[in-house]
């Protein structure tokens, strides 16, 4: 018998977002897929040692424990291209992080920071069903909450992480389907930004939705856990700019007086392809001078107080 590898390049992952907590949402073709690349699928099983005494040196075998899938992923951000609506898996992340979307019809959608649980599910926003395809290899798994890391490089694009835990469902033989992908990616150029009153000449910016996501163990399940839930967020912010004059802006001395400020980002072209980040009270964490390209920069970590819009159009 001679094994077929599995190719790394031969990888379909979609997201859907649940009904109510758990229940497997059916994935559509058409919709539900997105690009992606490195993803990590892992499996944390907690056997339970069986360390008695007995009438012999060996080992005795372990117990079956509690299961939870880890999953991650990196792909780029798109939009749909009409003002008011968004793509369907990106939609269905933003919700397993915890946001949820007010949409202005032909207008916009604005994603907001949700703090208490919604109907039907155990944390603010909604959980996600994630299938993995592995060329004939199907993963399933419910539930899945996680944390998006969103990153904007000068000459590049959108680019979106996501980590986060799932209850495992399936493992099964199944064809990928012939999924369909649009192509609207969100090229990092033309963007402005805001930090604190001052316009800085950025060449990076990411945001960290900072969730802290936890599965939660239950003894009436038959893989020890009942829930993954969303029990924390700290937003953070980082970008990249051009070392100015401190009358330009006093990034280290706002640092130390742990001034607080607000910060924006508007990136993207085009209606329905603009994003546009709002954090109306942040303050600079940490603040370091570093050489890039034959020139000094400032890295500038922030935290964000309170809440962050994101918004659409």
């Amino acid at each position: 018998m001679v094994t077929q590898p599995y190719i790394v390049e031969q990888v379909l992952l979609g997201v859907k977002t649940e009904a109510s907590y758990g229940t497997q949402a059916t994935l559509t073709a058409g919709t539900d897929f997105l690009y992606v690349e490195n993803v990590d699928l892992k499996i944390d099983t907690k056997g339970v040692e069986r360390n008695y005494k007995h009438n012999a040196l060996n080992a005795l075998a372990d117990a079956p424990g509690s299961t939870i899938f880890n999953l991650s992923f990196e792909a780029e951000y798109q939009t749909s291209g009409s003002a008011g609506d968004v793509l369907a898996p990106y939609g269905a992340l933003e919700a397993a992080a915890g946001l949820k979307a007010s949409v202005s019809a032909s207008n916009s959608v604005t994603y907001v920071m949700e703090h208490t649980a919604s109907s039907g599910f155990p944390s603010p926003g909604s959980s996600a069903t994630v299938q993995v395809y592995f060329r004939d290899k199907l993963f399933t798994l419910t539930g899945v909450y996680g944390n998006i890391e969103e990153t904007h490089k000068a000459d590049g694009i959108v680019k979106l992480k996501f980590t986060g835990q799932g209850l495992y469902q399936t493992e099964s033989s199944a064809t990928m389907p012939a999924a369909t992908f649009k192509e609207n990616y969100v090229r990092v150029a033309s963007a402005s930004m805001s930090t604190h009153g001052y316009d800085p000449e950025f060449t990076e910016f990411t945001i960290n939705y900072g969730n802290d996501v936890k599965a939660i163990q239950y003894a009436g399940t038959a893989n020890g856990y009942g829930k993954v839930m969303i029990v924390g967020r700290k937003p953070v912010v980082t970008f990249k700019t051009l070392m100015d004059s401190k009358a330009g802006h006093d990034f280290i001395g706002r640092r130390i007086d742990k001034s607080t400020g607000s910060i924006s980002l508007q990136d993207g072209s085009g209606t329905g392809n603009k994003i546009l980040y709002t954090m109306g009270t942040t303050q600079y964490r940490e603040v370091d001078i570093a050489e890039d390209n034959g020139v000094f920069v400032y890295n500038v970590t922030a935290n964000v107080i309170g809440n962050f819009t994101k918004k659409i159009f």
